[in-house]
């Protein structure tokens, strides 16, 4: 995964590399490392792209953000 960019006062973008064999991407995001609660509207979101804004964020607070690849096969 590439580091985050275009960070300002209320969000971020992520952005990936191509997994082979995904055909899109789950992610997930907290405000904490262990995700034991995320964000409801990044809870599961769907990404296809290769680039993600998130935004609505608050400033000055640590998120993190996972994804997990998909195959429909």
């Amino acid at each position: 995964m590439k580091p985050a960019t275009y960070i300002d006062n209320d969000g971020f973008r992520i952005n990936r590399e191509t997994t082979t064999g995904a055909t899109s991407y789950n992610l997930r995001v907290s405000t904490g490392a262990s995700f034991t609660t995320t964000l409801p509207e990044y809870s599961g979101k769907v990404i296809i792209d290769t680039k993600e804004n998130l935004t609505g964020l608050q400033k000055e607070t640590r998120y993190y953000y996972k994804l997990q690849a998909v195959n429909n096969a």
